[in-house]
This record gives structure tokens, C-alpha cells and sequence, in this order.
């Protein structure tokens, strides 16, 4: 990767329809790292993950790195170990970003940051405080997914330009 540093991975999607936080949050978050901290964004995922992917990129006008869709498995390892930071939904390639030691800020809806969040030191969470939560479900079933709805990209984005201090 030949971009300046601080690299940062947006990984905006996941299985679980409750668990994906909108794109335009992460495009808002991407955004402001490149207008405090002049990042370089990188959109990151599987194949499931290029519609996202490309609305985020639409969002923030083509100033972002597309690989969704893109990588083989031990290459998207490679790319998120060449990372400053990871923000990403509840979703399997967090735990590759953690093993090969990149720091992850990690959305969480309807499961259980202690049962399924990023091990070791050095990650964050980004969550509501709803009695709902954790529910477990694929499929929300209150209107708008308010546990996800209830974490906006304003206090994701000073969490991640934290991280990157």
C-alpha cells in the first residue's frame, strides 16, 4: 500500500442485517478522518459487502481505496495488518485484524461485545445502552433498529480520532 498513514479500514457490513449500521455512518466517520487526520480510507469486505461499499464510496466522492470484493482471505489479512485502525460492524474480519495486532473499533448492536467482541488489548466498542440488547437477532423487531440507531457516527468518529492519537 503506497497511501500515507494513518491508514484506516471501514468494514461496513456483515451476515446479520441488524447488525449493519448504516453506510453513510461509516461514511460520515471516514470523512471526518480524512478532514482531522488526512487518512487514507479503505473500504474492505467480501463479495456480500460491495454494495455497501460502493455507497460509501459514492458518499465520500471516490476519495477512498474500494477493495470489497477484491481480496482472498490471507489477502485481506495482509491489507488490515497494514492498517492504524479497523472500524468495523460485529463481523468475522475483526478477529483477523486483531491477530495480526491492527486495533478495531467495533459497532455492536444485537449481540454481546463479551461474547463475540475483538480479543486483546487496544480495541474499542462502539454501542446503545438498551435493555433490548443483546437480543441475539438476526432480523430487528422494532422499527429502525434502534440499538443501532442509537450510536451515531459523531461519537464513533471522536472514538476512532482517539485510537489514532
Amino acid at each position: 500500500l503506497d497511501t500515507p498513514r494513518p491508514r484506516v479500514a471501514l468494514l461496513p457490513s456483515s451476515r446479520w442485517p441488524s447488525k449493519n449500521w448504516p453506510a453513510r455512518c461509516f461514511a460520515a466517520v471516514g470523512r471526518r478522518l480524512q478532514q482531522v487526520r488526512k487518512a487514507s480510507i479503505y473500504l474492505v469486505g467480501g463479495k456480500d459487502g460491495m454494495g455497501e461499499c460502493g455507497e460509501i464510496e459514492r458518499e465520500m466522492e471516490g476519495k477512498v481505496t474500494n477493495l470489497a470484493g477484491r481480496t482472498s482471505l490471507p489477502e485481506l489479512g495482509w491489507v488490515l495488518k497494514e492498517m492504524d485502525l479497523v472500524v468495523a460492524n460485529d463481523t468475522g474480519p475483526i478477529h483477523m485484524a486483531a491477530a495480526v495486532g491492527t486495533p478495531t473499533l467495533v459497532v455492536f448492536g444485537p449481540t454481546d461485545p463479551l461474547r463475540t467482541g475483538p480479543y486483546g488489548q487496544g480495541h474499542r466498542i462502539a454501542r446503545a445502552s438498551l435493555p433490548c440488547q443483546p437480543c441475539f437477532s438476526r432480523i430487528c423487531r422494532q422499527e429502525g433498529t434502534p440499538c443501532l440507531a442509537g450510536v451515531t457516527p459523531e461519537h464513533v468518529g471522536e472514538l476512532a480520532l482517539e485510537m489514532l492519537r
